[in-house]
């Protein structure tokens, strides 16, 4: 289950009726995913069900005023490789400078979007970079394709790809 922007014209097609019925297609994908729903099993103490998509990143995180994480390069390479961090590590960066945002969560468990630290006063660099993630309460998860993970991580360390084990 997804939530995802579409196009008035394909809002128009998936709600067409034909004799007062509705007529559109049964199942379709289109649009841009926004949000994909939590298993129920997952995290169930999280009180929101939805995690951002990783193609909407960008998009949301202009939007967005909370929940987002944004770690210096060589701490999200390392959150790409091993697909989780414990949120002790991430108190520790916070405390190095290395990351910001930690507060923004409020404790809370559930979804965050993470992105690149501006180190080097070139953001533009990094600004279409967002990796979708759960907070568990101990831990920070990741949420991806490996393919698409591994894209990112070679953004961040341009380099040889047959080192990246993504």
């Amino acid at each position: 289950v997804m939530i995802s922007v579409v196009s008035s014209s394909a809002l128009n097609l998936l709600q067409s009726r034909f004799q007062g019925k509705i007529k559109g297609p049964q199942v379709v994908f289109v649009g841009l995913p926004l949000f994909k729903r939590l298993d129920d099993n997952f995290v169930p103490f999280s009180t929101c069900r939805w995690r951002p998509t990783l193609e909407s990143g960008e998009l949301l995180s202009k939007q967005m005023t909370r929940r987002i994480l944004l770690l210096h390069p060589s701490a999200l390479q390392e959150f790409l490789l091993s697909k989780s961090l414990p949120i002790t590590y991430l108190r520790e960066l916070t405390k190095q400078g290395r990351m910001t945002g930690l507060e923004s969560c409020q404790e809370k468990i559930g979804p965050v979007l993470v992105g690149v630290l501006d180190t080097d006063k070139q953001a533009c660099k990094y600004s279409d970079v967002w990796i979708p993630a759960v907070i568990t309460g101990k831990q920070i998860l990741l949420f991806g394709r490996s393919s698409e993970l591994q894209h990112i991580s070679l953004q961040l360390n341009p380099g040889d790809p047959a080192e990246l084990q993504v």
